[in-house]
């Protein structure tokens, strides 16, 4: 969808472009491509800029943090890459364009959650039936997957999802056994990467 001023055709010369703002793609942890369409340069050369930010600043350009001046784009989608950002966190983007006949923002503003880094600080420790495993909290996550496999490298299977907090134990491992646990991040943007895998050697059994 776009904005534009008056009852001008497409077809006809002379009139504001008509642009829309479109889903971000390729979003990572501190990147992402933001991505637009161009319908009608209005007959003269158009010129296109993507704001992106925090916040959405709507149609004020000094609202919003950063900008992006694409040049002069033909009609067709167009896009632009863009980095620096921040783990976990929801960004905002809108297009704008301009000619010679005036300037127009596109109708709709975008967000997207990058995803979420990390975790790290995975430890473990045995417990009597247990194994007691903390890791420090990653900004931007909503929960974690704790996983658990026989060998450092892995696989690696979903011991419990869904975890709320930097916590959680392990009330299945075997007495007398060595287990190898990653916890992953989980927001918006998907699941993170597992963190480095920690060891544990669960207790042996009491004797009779």
């Amino acid at each position: 969808t776009w904005l534009r001023s008056g009852n001008v055709t497409p077809n006809a010369a002379g009139f504001a472009p008509m642009l829309s703002t479109r889903a971000a793609s390729s979003v990572g942890g501190s990147t992402a491509t933001l991505n637009g369409n161009l319908a009608a340069t209005g007959g003269s050369t158009t010129t296109v800029i993507f704001y992106h930010g925090p916040t959405d600043g709507g149609t004020n350009p000094a609202s919003w943090a950063a900008s992006v001046n694409l040049g002069t784009k033909s009609v067709g989608n167009f896009s632009t890459n863009i980095s620096g950002l921040t783990n976990g966190a929801t960004r905002y983007c809108r297009a704008f364009a301009s000619n010679a006949t005036g300037s127009v923002w596109a109708a709709e503003t975008v967000s997207f959650v990058t995803d979420t880094a990390t975790p790290s600080g995975l430890a473990a420790s045995p417990g009597s039936g247990l194994v007691n495993l903390a890791w420090t909290a990653t900004p931007g996550a909503v929960s974690y997957n704790l996983k658990r496999g026989t060998a450092v490298g892995g696989p690696f299977t979903t011991l419990l999802a869904n975890i709320l907090t930097p916590a959680a134990a392990d009330t299945s491992a075997a007495d007398g056994s060595t287990f190898y646990y990653v916890v992953s991040a989980v927001n918006g943007g998907g699941e993170s990467a597992n963190s480095a895998a920690v060891s544990v050697a669960t207790l042996a059994a009491p004797a009779d």
